[in-house]
């Protein structure tokens, strides 16, 4: 320990500033024990006064970027503040079951398929399946029998045509800042439709309506996977 004394002090004056090596003496003991218990104080010195400066650099560095998520970005001041912890999950594997074998896929086409099969099977269809509503058991036919005493015209309105301006108000409703889906197109930029391209989405919209059908495409979604408190563990029924 004694030989290795020499560089360590020279590690020394390469951290401290100002600091010189020191002459000392190993003999007599009490005089060396004194010199380390010095050099040692010192060393506790200036570790104390750079953790102290550490926390002040850190407690002015986050709350100058605490004020900056306040003014651009609440919803990371909220969860900065709440001490909220951002979980997310990363389809890059799947654990199935094939043919009572686990299996860890890892192909993005094979977790794709994986993913769809689940999320669309995740909610089991109804047990029984009516085609009518005298199939129906007595206490929802109560519930679905029109009323006698309620003309069927006052539906006729329900499958007319939607005029431009009742197309203009819904349009004008929607809420900004929404997800836009696989078509990328947000309620922010159908908002801004005029003209030809008005008109167009409203002929769309009314032949939807008309055929009772709507586009292949609108058909696709996206799904984000939501973790819940324990661990992913590459199964998406842990979402």
């Amino acid at each position: 320990m004694t030989a290795a004394l020499p560089s360590h002090l020279e590690n020394l004056a390469s951290l401290l500033p100002d600091y010189s090596v020191p002459t000392y003496s190993t003999t007599p003991a009490s005089v060396f024990k004194s010199f380390l218990r010095s050099q040692k104080n010192l060393v506790s010195a200036f570790l104390s006064t750079k953790f102290a400066q550490h926390l002040t650099d850190s407690v002015e560095y986050y709350t100058a970027l605490r004020d900056e998520h306040f003014s651009n970005s609440l919803g990371t001041f909220i969860d900065s503040a709440l001490s909220v912890e951002k979980r997310s999950i990363v389809l890059d594997r799947v654990l199935v079951v094939l043919d009572s074998t686990p299996t860890l896929l890892t192909d993005p086409s094979d977790i794709k398929q994986a993913a769809i099969s689940h999320f669309q099977s995740i909610v089991s269809p109804p047990l029984t399946r009516y085609s009518s509503i005298i199939s129906f058991p007595a206490r929802w036919q109560r519930a679905y029998t029109p009323l006698a005493n309620v003309s069927a015209s006052l539906y006729d309105p329900v499958l007319a045509p939607i005029s431009l301006q009742e197309w203009s108000t819904v349009i004008s409703s929607m809420p900004n800042n929404k997800a836009s889906g696989p078509s990328k197109i947000s309620y922010e930029m159908i908002k801004h439709l005029s003209g030809e391209a008005l008109d167009f989405s409203l002929l769309l919209a009314n032949t939807c309506l008309s055929r009772g059908d709507i586009p292949a495409d609108w058909r696709e979604a996206v799904v984000y996977p939501i973790p819940k408190p324990h661990d992913f563990d590459a199964q998406l029924k842990n979402t």
